[in-house]
């Protein structure tokens, strides 16, 4: 028994990241709609969204950069939340900027989370 979870774990640990980037996006959703529809029903959200690839159309509200990427926050119906698109590189957006952003959907906290994102 502990050689099978030795041996699960060290598969689950070298698996290859997934490369958003290169995926096709399984849908195409405004960033008002997607956040409503987490607001609304999260479990029903999760069986929609989780774990999608998909592209995502909004208006920036604020980019937060670093030495390590961006997070840029697409403006909702909510003053505070909102979609959070993290790039594994800077990107230059300003606020009010309209933008398309393609990523993966890893769920909801406060924000819904996009991660490995790329703008289209």
């Amino acid at each position: 028994m502990v050689l099978v979870v030795a041996v699960y774990a060290y598969l689950q640990y070298n698996k290859p990241h997934r490369d958003v980037a290169g995926e096709e996006a399984s849908m195409v959703v405004q960033a008002s709609v997607l956040f409503d529809n987490y607001v609304q029903d999260e479990a029903a959200a999760n069986e929609k969204y989780l774990d999608q690839v998909m592209v995502v159309n909004g208006t920036v509200r604020n980019n937060e950069t670093s030495e390590s990427g961006s997070v840029v926050t697409l403006a909702t119906s909510d003053d505070f939340f909102g979609i959070k698109c993290d790039f594994d590189e800077p990107v230059d957006l300003k606020s009010g900027q309209k933008v398309s952003v393609k990523g993966h959907c890893t769920g909801f906290a406060f924000d819904v989370i996009l991660v490995k994102c790329t703008l289209q």
